[in-house]
């Protein structure tokens, strides 16, 4: 298991050139995960509940473009 600090860092290593990446804190605890391609509208930010589960769908949005 890594640490938040640790998920964002392997994140953006993988992303970042293409990708702003960063977590929000939840008032009851845990993380919202969010990425957005630079350049996009600020309404095109994918949402995941996991920093795993956020990889995956940044991978299946690479694939879709």
């Amino acid at each position: 298991m890594t640490t938040v600090h640790e998920a964002l860092a392997a994140l953006q290593e993988r992303w970042g050139s293409t990708h702003l990446i960063w977590y929000v804190p939840m008032a009851l605890g845990g993380y919202t995960w969010c990425a957005r391609r630079h350049g996009a509208p600020l309404r095109d930010v994918i949402h995941a509940d996991s920093a795993e589960h956020l990889a995956e769908y940044i991978i299946e949005a690479e694939a879709d473009s």
